[in-house]
């Protein structure tokens, strides 16, 4: 087994529904939050002709310190919209890190067949409060 999958507690909102995700081959972490969409993603680069991690210093060896890494992490988003279409096993989760990234994400469904999803909801936290917004459901 290469990789680890476990919920954890969300050090934005504190929801103990967080998910991280760890490839122990690849050194990949992925933490999202499904109540607030904090998130946290980094992995490590790889040069494209060689195939080798990209180093911070070519004349030393691979090692943690000297690796090169990409980190993103989004830590006071706006929201996250989760969705299911009909006839999939998975859902998709988004998060958007502004107010403008959640209105382009409404005018963008706004023409979409409603009977294409199991279920569309946004999430947020408020306040320390969680709101829970169901634009499809579907779930019969």
């Amino acid at each position: 087994m290469s990789s680890v999958d476990s919920n954890c507690n969300c050090p934005n909102c504190h929801s103990d529904e967080c998910h991280q995700y760890f490839d122990l081959r690849s050194d990949e972490f992925l933490r999202s939050c499904p109540d607030c969409g904090y998130c946290y993603h980094h992995y490590r680069l790889v040069d494209e002709k060689t195939g080798n991690w990209l180093l911070k210093d070519n004349s030393l060896p691979a090692t943690v310190d000297n690796i090169v890494y990409h980190i993103k992490e989004i830590k006071k988003p706006f929201g996250v919209c989760r969705m299911m279409e009909k006839g999939s096993w998975c859902e998709s989760e988004r998060t958007f890190s502004t107010k403008k990234q959640y209105d382009k994400f409404l005018e963008s469904i706004r023409n979409v067949d409603p009977n294409a999803y199991v279920f569309i909801t946004v999430s947020r936290v408020v306040r320390g409060k969680k709101i829970l917004i169901e634009l499809v459901n579907n779930k019969n």
